[in-house]
């Protein structure tokens, strides 16, 4: 599934890859269910990288700009319910 992430979810990314410093792709913490000794930051850090990775590779590869102001798939993001609670991304 493409993210085709807009300019602000990217920097939203950005934001949380300078947080903290990311795990390493074979890192056992990774592979833990139970949340025991996981660092929240550098889990978030680790996501970000790899949805930053993604994204740029998958619009390289469709000839789309890299950090569009929104996108199709942005905007219904922004506008999405989950729960009762509007997606954090809508909010300020």
């Amino acid at each position: 599934m493409a993210l085709n992430l807009s300019k602000a979810e990217r920097d939203r990314l950005r934001n949380d890859l300078k947080k903290a410093e990311p795990y390493e792709e074979d890192a056992p913490i990774l592979c833990t269910f139970d949340g025991k000794d996981m660092d929240f930051d550098r889990w978030c850090a680790t996501i970000a990288k790899k949805f930053l990775v993604q994204d740029e590779r998958e619009k390289r590869s469709a000839g789309l700009p890299l950090e569009p102001e929104t996108t199709p798939e942005s905007e219904r993001r922004k506008n999405s319910k989950c729960g009762g609670w509007i997606n954090r991304q809508s909010r300020p």
